[in-house]
Protein backbone atom coordinates (compact mmCIF):
# COMPACT_ATOMS: atom_id res chain seq x y z
CA UNK A 1 0.00 0.00 0.00
CA UNK A 2 2.57 2.04 1.09
CA UNK A 3 4.38 1.97 -2.56
CA UNK A 4 1.21 2.52 -3.98
CA UNK A 5 0.96 5.90 -2.34
CA UNK A 6 4.35 6.65 -3.46
CA UNK A 7 3.52 5.88 -7.18
CA UNK A 8 0.08 7.79 -7.15
CA UNK A 9 1.77 11.02 -5.11
CA UNK A 10 4.74 10.49 -7.37
CA UNK A 11 2.61 10.48 -10.58
CA UNK A 12 0.69 13.30 -9.57
CA UNK A 13 3.26 15.72 -8.26
CA UNK A 14 4.62 15.29 -11.89
CA UNK A 15 1.53 15.56 -13.50
CA UNK A 16 0.68 19.25 -11.13
CA UNK A 17 4.35 20.18 -12.07
CA UNK A 18 4.06 19.45 -16.07
CA UNK A 19 0.57 20.73 -15.76
CA UNK A 20 1.85 23.76 -14.64
CA UNK A 21 5.15 24.24 -17.16
CA UNK A 22 2.34 23.94 -20.10
CA UNK A 23 0.15 26.16 -18.63
CA UNK A 24 2.62 29.12 -17.95
CA UNK A 25 4.18 27.87 -21.69
CA UNK A 26 6.90 27.04 -20.13
CA UNK A 27 7.24 23.40 -20.59
CA UNK A 28 10.52 22.12 -21.61
CA UNK A 29 12.15 25.77 -20.36
CA UNK A 30 15.76 24.93 -18.32
CA UNK A 31 14.75 28.08 -16.25
CA UNK A 32 11.82 26.60 -15.23
CA UNK A 33 13.07 22.95 -14.54
CA UNK A 34 15.69 24.68 -12.61
CA UNK A 35 13.12 26.85 -10.41
CA UNK A 36 11.61 23.60 -9.87
CA UNK A 37 14.80 21.69 -9.20
CA UNK A 38 15.59 24.54 -6.57
CA UNK A 39 12.55 24.78 -4.90
CA UNK A 40 12.26 20.90 -3.96
CA UNK A 41 15.91 20.73 -3.17
CA UNK A 42 15.97 21.66 0.13
CA UNK A 43 19.20 21.11 1.56
CA UNK A 44 20.78 22.82 -1.71
CA UNK A 45 23.34 20.47 -2.55
CA UNK A 46 22.33 19.92 -6.62
CA UNK A 47 20.29 16.95 -5.95
CA UNK A 48 16.91 15.87 -4.99
CA UNK A 49 16.59 13.41 -2.57
CA UNK A 50 13.82 11.02 -2.10
CA UNK A 51 12.74 12.87 1.69
CA UNK A 52 13.16 16.23 -0.62
CA UNK A 53 10.99 15.14 -3.27
CA UNK A 54 8.72 13.06 -0.69
CA UNK A 55 8.47 16.26 1.35
CA UNK A 56 7.72 18.79 -1.96
CA UNK A 57 5.45 15.71 -3.05
CA UNK A 58 3.11 15.73 -0.12
CA UNK A 59 2.97 19.85 -0.37
CA UNK A 60 1.57 19.85 -3.68
CA UNK A 61 -0.57 16.94 -2.74
CA UNK A 62 -2.38 18.55 0.06
CA UNK A 63 -2.81 21.64 -2.11
CA UNK A 64 -3.88 19.85 -4.81
CA UNK A 65 -6.75 17.83 -2.49
CA UNK A 66 -7.73 21.39 -0.66
CA UNK A 67 -8.73 22.34 -4.50
CA UNK A 68 -10.94 19.00 -5.12
CA UNK A 69 -12.65 19.70 -1.68
CA UNK A 70 -14.73 22.50 -3.07
CA UNK A 71 -16.67 22.30 0.64
CA UNK A 72 -14.06 21.78 2.69
CA UNK A 73 -15.38 18.64 4.58
CA UNK A 74 -12.00 17.00 4.32
CA UNK A 75 -13.41 14.27 1.60
CA UNK A 76 -13.64 14.32 -2.37
CA UNK A 77 -16.76 13.28 -3.26
CA UNK A 78 -17.17 11.86 -6.51
CA UNK A 79 -18.96 14.75 -8.19
CA UNK A 80 -16.00 16.83 -6.74
CA UNK A 81 -13.27 14.97 -8.45
CA UNK A 82 -15.12 14.92 -11.56
CA UNK A 83 -15.37 19.18 -11.60
CA UNK A 84 -11.76 19.45 -10.45
CA UNK A 85 -10.86 17.66 -13.44
CA UNK A 86 -13.01 19.19 -16.42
Amino acid sequence: MKALTILVTSALVSGIIMTSAQAMGRKGDPEFTHFVMKMTDANADGMVSKDEFMKMSAKMAEKEFMMMDMDGDGMVSDVEFKMHNR
